[in-house]
């Protein structure tokens, strides 16, 4: 995520969230106006995706997020997250 700092300020920064603060970030920032993705790679660990696969790991974020966007308490998310994801 790249923004002006006073930007960053005026939102409050991130979110004292145990997870999602990034996301939580974003949609402020989609309510000032448009975000755009940037055309460039990261190189991150794979171990969660290698240990999961893609399905699996992809399905658990998209549960997270769609969890969080319906008001489940960030703390109870970062604890699911935390256990591998046994939501049921």
């Amino acid at each position: 995520i790249f923004l002006r700092a006073r930007l960053f300020r005026e939102l409050g920064g991130f979110a004292a969230l145990p997870l999602l603060e990034d996301f939580a970030l974003v949609r402020r920032l989609q309510r000032r106006g448009k975000v755009l993705l940037c055309d460039a790679f990261a190189l991150t660990s794979a171990r969660r995706w290698q240990h999961l696969g893609v399905w699996r790991t992809t399905l658990r974020n998209q549960l997270i997020v769609a969890a969080y966007c319906l008001g489940v308490d960030p703390r109870r998310l970062a604890a699911w997250y935390a256990r591998g994801m046994s939501l049921f």
